[in-house]
């Protein structure tokens, strides 16, 4: 499945017997699959993370969760909040789920294959088993279908077309959900990650950048023109970084705070404001 950039790989939850990095055992249950089908809605999202099982543990373990067991919508974001410093929109009930899944949007949602009788191919990857699952979903276009990846499917598994009325039986009436959009989380370009001080002159004294995702202020805007949400978490406005090129300038001259990119977004402040931005006005 290609969507735009997104170039769909599937992430198992087959695995045998090993122990994490951090030396837990983890047996040959198949128990992975809310985070794996979390790593292809991230990965659709635009977060770059290798599509591998491994990945999907590394999630599972910073979450607080054992290598064993069932796991849920409240352990994902638990665990994408710690690894990753997101905020994951979650949700529960049908309903709910396909208002929220529009076109251009993946999401991971529990279920039961039980729902489905003995023999249906949605149960082929796992035949008797009939309980809690979870599985990814991605809604590409404006009919009433999606695309179901099931983590129970061996590696080089592809997906395949379900249509709504088969996600509402597996997802019941109560089911949980996190929904991602298609791109939400891909970092920009370069340019607009950095963070540019000058003076009146328009002479540049210094500038910085970072790539870690989560690591800038959401900042506010007084603007008619709201900051759109990747923006807010890719842009540096970090104090570390504003006390480190304020170092470089005389004590209370006059800098104007730019991010490239935005004109829009600016603060006036002196070179003895040690506490930028805290207690600052954020516009």
């Amino acid at each position: 499945m290609l969507y735009h950039r997104y170039q769909h790989s599937h992430v198992s939850e087959r695995e045998a017997k090993h122990r994490w990095p951090d030396g837990q055992w983890d047996n040959r249950s198949w128990e992975d699959c809310l985070w794996a089908s979390a790593i292809e809605a991230l990965r659709f999202g635009g977060l770059r993370l290798p599509a591998t099982l491994a990945e999907a543990e590394l999630i599972r373990a910073a979450s607080g969760e054992p290598p064993t067991g069932p796991s849920s919508q409240g352990n994902l974001a638990a665990g994408a909040k710690a690894r990753f410093g997101l905020d994951l929109t979650q949700g529960s009930g049908f309903s709910a789920l396909w208002s929220a899944l529009k076109p251009g949007t993946a999401a991971v949602v529990n279920g039961r294959l039980g729902a489905f009788r003995a023999g249906h191919r949605l149960r082929r990857h796992l035949p008797p088993y009939a309980d809690g699952h979870a599985i990814a979903a991605f809604r590409l276009g404006r009919d009433d279908a999606v695309w179901w990846c099931d983590p129970l499917a061996p590696a080089g598994f592809g997906g395949e077309s379900v249509t709504r009325a088969e996600l509402a039986r597996y997802a019941g009436a109560g089911g949980g959900f996190t929904v991602v959009r298609y791109g939400q989380y891909a970092p920009l370009p370069a340019q607009e990650r950095a963070m540019i001080r000058t003076n009146f002159s328009g002479v540049p004294v210094g500038i910085a950048v970072t790539t870690r995702p989560g690591s800038a202020f959401a900042m506010e805007t007084g603007l008619p023109r709201p900051i759109p949400e990747g923006y807010r978490r890719n842009v540096v406005m970090e104090v570390r970084l504003a006390e480190k090129l304020s170092q470089s300038l005389r004590v209370g001259e006059p800098m104007l705070v730019t991010t490239i990119g935005d004109p829009d977004r600016f603060e006036l402040i002196r070179a003895s404001d040690t506490d930028w931005p805290a207690g600052r006005s954020r516009t």
